[in-house]
């Protein structure tokens, strides 16, 4: 699997929940809190909406054919997204854990 089958399906999942899409970008290299992937956002000072920018997923060498990993990871991130546009929250809730299953189900069927 490439980034850009993997962009591509996150972007089906977008599409799905009826947000816009998001960047997915992946590194090689380790990410600095120890995770496997990480949701970048920000805000302008001022403001209390938080502007997505985008997904980064780390080790792309040692998981790009784990699928299982793959969706877990990425569907957490995209969970921070879907809430983060809809709620303009990023916090670990149980609806984001919820989400965060769902999304990874459809994931692991659509990458396979």
């Amino acid at each position: 699997m490439d980034s850009m089958e993997l962009q591509s399906k996150s972007n089906n999942i977008c599409k799905a929940y009826g947000i816009p899409i998001v960047p997915i970008k992946t590194n090689n290299g380790h990410a600095r809190n120890g995770g496997l992937a990480c949701y970048c956002s920000y805000r302008i000072r001022g403001q209390k909406r938080i502007h997505p920018k985008c997904i980064i997923v780390y080790n792309w060498f040692s998981i790009y054919n784990q699928v299982r990993e793959i969706a877990y990871v990425l569907g957490h991130e995209l969970a921070h997204h879907i809430l983060t546009v809809k709620k303009n929250s990023t916090r670990h809730t149980n609806e984001h854990g919820k989400l965060s299953d769902d999304i990874a189900v459809k994931l692991s069927r659509l990458l396979k």
